[in-house]
């Protein structure tokens, strides 16, 4: 199994697709990535990091996320979710993530996950 620790960095690209608008948002943002959309993939690449650290079968909670936009990425774009891990242990994982559009970041977001007790 790879070993996972502090530093360890992943990076995830995909394209803002239509499913990722926010609902309900005002006409301005409705043709962009909407903050559910980025925390699922903020979980999404957390969690892939986490699975090499516990391996088939465990799955992590996620005790805490927090996210911050820097600007609007319209619905189309490619975006890269780079993944880091701040934080490893038996117990807790902590990565922080930014979300890149083109060199800028569209988001930041810290992941707080809580890793089951193992054997």
């Amino acid at each position: 199994m790879p070993t996972v620790s502090t530093g360890t960095t992943i990076t995830m690209r995909s394209t803002v697709a239509d499913d990722d608008r926010p609902t309900g948002a005002p006409a301005d943002r409705e043709g962009t990535y909407g903050t559910g959309a980025m925390i699922r993939d903020v979980e999404e690449v957390s969690r892939f990091i986490s699975s090499l650290m516990m391996g088939e079968g465990s799955y992590p909670e996620v005790a805490a996320v927090s996210l911050e936009h820097h600007f609007a990425v319209p619905v189309g774009s490619a975006v890269e979710l780079r993944a880091t891990v701040t934080e490893a242990s038996s117990h807790k994982m902590v990565t922080d993530v930014v979300i890149k559009a083109g060199d800028r970041a569209a988001a930041s977001a810290t992941l707080t996950q809580t890793l089951p007790e193992s054997g």
